[in-house]
């Protein structure tokens, strides 16, 4: 009889759910906060705490971002034998992820960066300005290219290339459609690198090969300053050079969509 590792996907690289529409698994993301699973529009007033009617208030977003923050600084036992990768080359980690070993993510960061994305400051929902958590989805066993020169940068991101770009997956937030992109002023992101310019996810958290007590990597994207009382449709996407984009809403890949309307 046959032993199956119950902890190791039967399906998984080009044979996943999630190369089944291209010809290789590309990571998307996680926002939060969601207050529904089907819905992904976060919309709310900013001059008002709590929720009243149809109406919501900032209150209930930041408890969720609270809560979901929470599991980063819980006494979780394998997240504790989480070690620190700083510095450490994905070569030299690689074989300690198949042992159960995973990256510890440093939620600090983003006090230590004074980013205004903290509970203190309400993650600035109360001044109309959300802060919006990205977190990369998890696939077992996928790696990113990361970009290794300016030359293989997208267009958009060439001015800005540092050779840290090699560690990181890239994250970059828009405005869906034009009409959307005229009402968002300024954005800036809150990561490991701190560019502030651009958002990254460290590629030393992944693969990802289940281990006990694993945390997919962080980021903030910080709405500085966006239109009121106006809807509008964001896309975040992530970028290596074996990440591809598909923006069909039912295969959504490569990016994340939510709507945000502050009134």
């Amino acid at each position: 009889m046959a032993i199956i590792d119950k902890s190791i996907p039967p399906y998984r690289g080009n044979s996943s759910v999630f190369a089944l529409d291209t010809s290789r698994p590309n990571p998307g993301f996680d926002f939060r906060p969601q207050i529904s699973i089907e819905k992904t529009l976060i919309k709310y007033r900013s001059s008002y705490r709590d929720s009243w009617g149809d109406h919501k208030g900032w209150g209930v977003y930041k408890e969720q971002l609270d809560q979901y923050l929470a599991y980063y600084t819980e006494a979780d036992v394998q997240y504790q034998q989480a070690i620190d990768c700083n510095g450490v080359p994905i070569e030299k980690l690689r074989p300690q992820f198949y042992q159960g070993k995973s990256c510890l993510f440093d939620i600090n960061i983003f006090n230590k960066s004074e980013t205004p994305c903290v509970t203190q400051r309400n993650f600035q929902y109360d001044r109309g300005c959300p802060c919006v958590l990205l977190k990369l989805n998890k696939i077992y066993d996928w790696e990113p290219i990361t970009y290794q020169n300016a030359a293989q940068l997208p267009e958009q991101f060439k001015a800005l290339w540092t050779s840290k770009f090699s560690d990181y997956i890239l994250v970059q937030c828009n405005g869906e459609n034009d009409v959307d992109q005229d009402f968002i002023y300024e954005i800036k992101y809150f990561s490991q690198m701190n560019t502030k310019t651009i958002g990254e996810f460290h590629r030393n958290f992944v693969p990802y090969v289940n281990q006990d007590g694993y945390r997919s990597p962080l980021v903030f994207v910080y709405f500085k300053r966006i239109g009121t009382n106006v809807l509008i449709n964001v896309e975040c996407r992530a970028y290596a050079q074996n990440i591809d984009h598909n923006d069909n809403l039912e295969y959504r890949t490569g990016s994340v969509h939510f709507e945000l309307i502050v009134e």
